[in-house]
């Protein structure tokens, strides 16, 4: 990807905002870590996460944690409805989302709405959230503000 001004720019943007961004929920906790972690009831096995899940209230607003354009919307499976927002060599993820309000393409600004939060058959409503900086995961939770 080329750096231009504008993507260098808005990539230190980003960057300078660790640990400040706005949670991509009102509400909610951190109900699934970054990395591997021991499975729940499964003993010697462990899960692998590429961001971290945060339990909500149902039908919650999921927002854009930074200014960027949204790159791509769609069905993952295992994820449901997921919106892949740029900010410039960044990329922030949502998955787990019942209705999205945004088209590819289009720019968006720190918490704007960008969909609403799905509630699973047990009913927990959860979104995974992922942080990238190129092509490498990164953990999530150094880059939203304390609550």
């Amino acid at each position: 990807m080329p750096m231009t001004p504008e993507v260098a720019a808005l990539s230190a943007s980003f960057a300078g905002n660790r640990g400040k961004l706005p949670w991509p929920v009102a509400s909610g906790f951190i109900s699934q870590k970054f990395g591997s972690t021991p499975h729940p009831t499964l003993k010697g096995y462990t899960i692998d996460n590429d961001g971290i899940d945060i339990q909500t209230t149902a039908n919650a607003d999921v927002r854009a944690v930074f200014d960027g354009v949204v790159m791509k919307v769609a069905t993952v499976p295992g994820y449901g409805g997921t919106v892949l927002i740029k900010h410039g060599e960044y990329f922030t993820m949502y998955s787990r989302l019942k209705t999205i309000t945004v088209k590819s393409g289009q720019t968006v600004k720190a918490r704007d709405v960008i969909g609403k939060v799905a509630t699973n058959k047990d009913g927990i409503s959860e979104v995974h959230f992922e942080t990238w900086k190129g092509l490498t995961p990164m953990n999530p939770a150094s880059w939203l503000a304390g609550k």
